[in-house]
């Protein structure tokens, strides 16, 4: 009989571990989330049976152009990752939403988030544009890897729905698995009570945070067996 996690999944039989992935060596893109996220990554790593992972995180940067183009964009960065990784994971970044409060977001009427399905767009001030940009870099450099995006948890100040939205959009487009953080990981800072649990700052993850963020990760990974 099949072992199931506490999301309902189906886990291999081989100590609870997706098997795909045992062994195997995984590098995480993203920005301070996923630099300071040591926790949410070596988690991820025993629960995954990874051999090794890697941190690409870099505090501050962004997917789109928000804050300017140069060396520590996701898409700057991507191209000098390790070649030989087996699993990518992509946080997308809290600074996207943050530099561009509501830009990002449909629900606050803004609406600059492009169109998932031009297969022209590049423009990378959009999340479309810079999204799909970053898919063709990582899907060039790592042909037949798994490639996984996650939208960025809560933090007190922002709910960037429209953005999560259209990344699971453009990641279905492209045929790349797209899981959502934001609303499905149990991660808020709405209240006083779950921003100290959570947050150490209102943004960046306690150590809580951090195994929440790597709970949800590997149950959403243990589904691609």
């Amino acid at each position: 009989m099949p072992t199931y996690d506490g999301y309902g999944n189906v886990l291999a039989e081989s100590g609870g571990k997706a098997n795909r992935f045992i062994g195997k060596k995984a590098g995480c893109l993203g920005d301070s989330l996923t630099a300071m996220g040591a926790a949410w990554q070596n988690r991820l790593a025993e629960k995954l049976g990874l051999s090794e992972i890697v941190n690409y995180g870099v505090s501050g940067t962004t997917v789109t152009s928000a804050r300017g183009e140069g060396e520590n964009t996701y898409r700057d960065r991507a191209p000098n990752m390790a070649d030989d990784l087996d699993l990518i994971v992509v946080m997308t970044s809290i600074n996207d939403s943050g530099a561009n409060y509501g830009v990002y977001n449909e629900y606050e009427g803004t609406g600059t988030l492009g169109s998932a399905t031009d297969k022209t767009v590049n423009d990378v001030s959009t999340i479309a544009g810079a999204g799909v940009e970053l898919i063709n870099i990582l899907q060039a450099k790592y042909p037949g890897k798994e490639i996984v995006f996650f939208s960025h948890p809560h933090t007190h100040w922002t709910w960037s729905y429209g953005e999560a939205d259209m990344y699971a959009k453009v990641c279905g487009h492209r045929g790349v698995p797209f899981f959502d953080l934001l609303r499905f990981s149990g991660i808020d800072g709405v209240t006083e009570e779950n921003k100290t649990r959570y947050f150490t700052d209102g943004v960046h993850l306690t150590t809580e945070g951090n195994h929440r963020v790597a709970d949800f990760m590997a149950s959403c990974l243990a589904t691609m067996l």
